[in-house]
């Protein structure tokens, strides 16, 4: 009995579900139905071969297809680029359209309705050979629906929805770009100045108006290469100034337009300021446009530009122009390494008895492989490296008469790069003093002067590190001092410092030795002295007015280290420095004039009482 049941209520079961199902699809069916019934035609947009787009108090637009994807406008004008993707979202609309009522099969009173004068009229063609007429007038009284006609026929609404997606203006259906596709990255941009002005002499050549100045093209070969200037020289580009307008181009909009201008040169175009032409990746058709004036007009504020071949005058964001070179040769990288940093591999720099070379790891630190320094800054190091990256000439030197006067370089920066190919950067001395040339890596020859020379003339120490001592504090067990022809010691005990010599003196204040032994950790020199004489009487520092002795903590397995420094006379070219020596590194130095001046204050809690 109880297995009967079961089965019973398991067929009841699926009997819900399937009447359920045949619910849902009954629904969906009878849905599916309604909106079909709805529906004003039957063909697919694809089918509509041309349009016309009529709004209230504006020329029709229209166009015409020319495959399933493109359009070519007819009117106003048949130089105004399509926008495609517009034109096919209104075809898609138009063939999708319904009718949400019928108000009345023959109305009478057009007007009643506004569609004595239609806020909206769309005509079309269609593959078969057939027309269609639509038109829109008010809103109905619910402020949902429109009041529209097919052909003359009945009165019925469609919705608010379906009348915005067939209500285009002419700005909505054109192409508002200066380049063809947005997507795709420009790889060839060709620039010239134009002349305006009354016919002329210039440089000895007559000029007229119209007449286009020396034309700079620069290309590369892919989106990721470097640029390159072509003509009318070969050089390395300047990436940053000539990558600024390529993307000022490629993501320009046009956000006014003049379609029917009477004049041409109330915009700067007859003749035009500048031209300038570019090509994408695609490998199409080079694209040209013509600048004008700035649009100081307070609601614009953009400059006037034509694309050629096109009767429009149109408004684009005014930035534009700033980013046009000025000379020929401003489009030239001007760099001395016109490669990235991390591509090289190996440095050598040469100069007189410098010999210094450097090697990148693989972690991309840099590393001074000759001559052997004792302690190196690698703060000055990677500041070298970036000055070479980031130096710069004043201006280019074309004139085949200054190369070929040049003397023997200066100074030679051998450049090993990761794909083993080689390039050399030299300075050459000018004629007057601090004046320098130099040759990029690229081959072009640019004047220096000034820091940028400073910074290039270097010698091995400038790598060596100025820190001369540098220790925990916590690790210390003892220091000892000499000052003023006294001796002091302070051993640490229970965390404490106490003194210990001379006889009789105490410590008053533990923050004077922590500050004091703060100095020292990290102690830096000002300067390392060259050609150190053996007699240290020279220095002051056979009798220093001030040393100190650390003694730290031993180490398991380790004897106890000593560190040592010593601070002599005043440096006799230079009154606020003095001599000093540590036993972390060998040499002399010269340490400020302030160190000295912070130990005579820290010691006044020094005295014997």
């Amino acid at each position: 009995m109880k297995l009967r049941q079961n089965l019973i209520l398991v067929f009841i079961l699926i009997l819900l579900l399937a009447l359920y199902g045949l619910f849902q699809y009954s629904q969906k069916h009878r849905s599916e139905q309604q909106v079909l019934a709805k529906q004003l035609f039957s063909f697919a947009p694809e089918s509509i071969t041309q349009l016309s787009i009529a709004r209230i108090g504006e020329a029709p637009s229209e166009a015409e297809r020319v495959t399933e994807d493109l359009w070519h406008i007819t009117e106003p004008n048949e130089t105004i680029t399509p926008f495609h993707a517009m034109w096919n979202r209104v075809a898609l609309h138009l063939a999708n359209l319904m009718n949400e009522h019928t108000v009345a099969d023959s109305p009478q009173d057009l007007s009643s309705y506004g569609l004595d004068i239609p806020a909206l009229t769309i005509r079309a063609a269609l593959a078969d050979g057939n027309h269609l007429e639509m038109v829109f007038g008010d809103l109905e009284p619910s402020d949902r629906f429109r009041y529209a006609r097919l052909n003359s026929g009945p009165l019925f609404l469609v919705s608010k929805n379906s009348f915005f997606e067939l209500d285009r203006s002419l700005f909505d259906l054109r192409h508002r770009y200066l380049v063809e596709n947005r997507e795709v990255p420009l790889l060839k941009l060709d620039f010239a100045w134009i002349w305006t002005e009354a016919a002329a002499e210039k440089d000895g050549h007559p000029i007229e108006p119209g007449q286009e100045s020396t034309a700079i093209i620069v290309e590369r070969s892919d989106p990721q290469a470097p640029w390159r200037v072509t003509a009318p020289f070969e050089a390395s580009a300047h990436y940053e100034k000539v990558e600024a307008l390529a993307e000022a181009l490629q993501f320009a909009v046009c956000k006014a337009y003049v379609d029917t201008p009477e004049s041409l040169s109330d915009y700067g175009l007859d003749p035009p300021r500048a031209r300038i032409s570019f090509q994408d990746a695609n490998g199409g058709e080079m694209r040209t446009v013509f600048v004008g004036l700035p649009d100081e007009s307070p609601e614009s504020k953009g400059l006037f530009v034509q694309v050629a071949g096109q009767q429009a005058v149109s408004i684009i964001e005014d930035p534009l122009h700033t980013l046009f070179p000025v000379s020929v040769s401003e489009w030239r990288d001007l760099r001395l390494l016109t490669r990235r940093l991390t591509d090289i591999a190996e440095l050598h720099y040469s100069r007189g008895d410098t010999q210094l070379s450097m090697e990148r790891s693989d972690t991309g630190s840099w590393q001074i492989t000759a001559p052997p320094l004792e302690s190196i800054n690698e703060f000055a190091v990677n500041a070298f490296l970036r000055y070479i990256k980031e130096a710069t000439g004043n201006e280019f030197m074309d004139d085949p008469a200054v190369e070929a006067a040049l003397p023997a370089p200066e100074a030679v920066i051998s450049l090993r790069f990761d794909n083993d190919e080689h390039s050399e950067i030299l300075l050459y001395p000018g004629k007057e003093a601090g004046h320098y040339y130099a040759r990029q890596d690229s081959g072009g020859i640019v004047s220096l002067e000034g820091v940028a020379v400073k910074m290039l003339l270097i010698d091995a120490d400038t790598f060596l590190s100025m820190e001369l001592l540098r220790f925990n504090k916590n690790d210390l067990s003892s220091f000892q001092l000499h000052f003023d022809a006294v001796d002091y010691t302070l051993v640490k005990r229970h965390g404490v410092w106490s003194a210990v010599a001379p006889a009789g003196f105490q410590l008053q204040n533990q923050s004077d030795a922590e500050n004091l032994l703060s100095l020292f950790s990290p102690l830096k020199a000002e300067s390392i002295v060259e050609d150190v004489a053996d007699d240290l009487s020279i220095y002051g520092l056979d009798t220093p007015l001030f040393s100190i002795e650390l003694g730290f903590e031993e180490q398991p397995n380790a004897t106890s280290p000593k560190h040592r420094v010593t601070i002599g006379s005043v440096c006799p070219d230079n009154a606020s420095e003095r001599y000093a020596q540590c036993s972390t590194r060998a040499g002399v130095f010269t340490l400020s004039q302030e160190v000295m001046d912070k130990i005579r204050e820290l010691m006044r809690g020094f005295k014997q009482p």
